[in-house]
């Protein structure tokens, strides 16, 4: 438009008709003027349009950064959510418990009057009673849970983070290739500091390619003096394209109906572990991207910031 606007102008410049004067006379402005008033509109023009070029791209950034902290909050909110109805299940769950210890022991109690052949019956109650006093333990250290942490078990290399997401699903039927490929110039391996929401999310991804891969998966660490990635590949169908723009939301899941009944790691198949991988990526200052391989299979590729800034 600048420049159609430039030529008209420019044309009229040589080629016009001379201004309504008086009858007899013929008013023609000097060359000098009729010139610089072509090079003031070209500057006008051009300083008009850079202004609003810039208060549009301004506005622009700025509708993009508010949709940006709207969806923020809007993760948070779900997350915080999420929070609250593990604190619910963890106070629900402590009176059904209880009347469970309570039965287990009146049951071991009882068989161990009789004779023994009821001896495997108190065996099967005493190991009712353990593993319900076990969960109450965990729900009294979820409830008395504080900020504080051991020093030793909150810190782990990378290596040892890949071990712990993928030690659950050994001899599951796939096998499970970890590796760790350093930048030529960071040759030490990071020591990360441990989350159990990073740990789960991972091993939820993990999971979710173990349950759909037909013989391997890989699990792929690395990092520069910037950033740290973890890559996970399956040689399995790839993710459903009708979710694939949707995952990392919450219950939105990639497991088929039939799958989350018969699969004895599932926790649930609600899309959760995704959703908290993927904001507490975020929130490190990272990314997720979720994608299919083009040999097959799928790629879940994360990356946060590490290192001195």
């Amino acid at each position: 438009m600048i420049v159609i606007v430039a030529a008209l102008s420019f044309i009229l410049l040589i080629y016009h008709l001379p201004l309504p004067w008086y009858e007899g006379e013929i008013f023609i402005l000097p060359q000098t003027y009729q010139y610089g008033m072509w090079i003031a509109l070209m500057v006008g023009m051009v300083f008009t349009s850079g202004y609003t070029w810039r208060a549009t791209a301004q506005t622009r950034r700025m509708t993009d950064a508010l949709a940006v902290s709207q969806s923020i909050l809007a993760h948070e909110k779900k997350l915080s959510a999420l929070g609250g109805l593990a604190a619910a299940a963890a106070h629900e769950l402590g009176t059904p418990l209880a009347t469970i210890s309570v039965v287990a022991k009146e049951i071991s109690n009882a068989a161990a009057k009789n004779s023994n052949a009821r001896l495997e019956l108190k065996d099967d109650a005493d190991l009712l009673l353990s593993q319900a006093e076990r969960c109450r333990k965990i729900l009294k250290s979820l409830s008395a849970r504080g900020d504080k942490g051991d020093a030793l078990h909150d810190r782990l290399d990378l290596s040892a983070l890949l071990h712990e997401i993928t030690a659950p699903f050994d001899g599951h039927g796939v096998v499970i290739i970890t590796r760790l490929e350093p930048h030529k110039n960071q040759p030490h391996i990071p020591i990360l500091h441990r989350q159990a929401e990073l740990v789960y999310g991972l091993t939820n991804i993990v999971e979710n390619a173990v349950d759909f891969a037909q013989s391997q998966v890989d699990v792929i660490g690395r990092w520069t003096g910037r950033e740290i990635s973890i890559e996970v590949l399956d040689d399995g169908p790839g993710f459903d394209l009708s979710v694939l723009s949707k995952l990392g939301e919450p219950y939105i899941s990639v497991r088929p109906k039939e799958q989350k009944k018969t699969a004895g790691l599932a926790a649930g198949g609600l899309g959760l572990g995704l959703f908290i991988a993927k904001t507490l990526i975020m929130r490190l200052g990272g990314d997720v991207v979720f994608s299919n391989r083009k040999v097959g299979g799928a790629r879940v590729y994360l990356c946060w910031p590490y290192g001195k800034k």
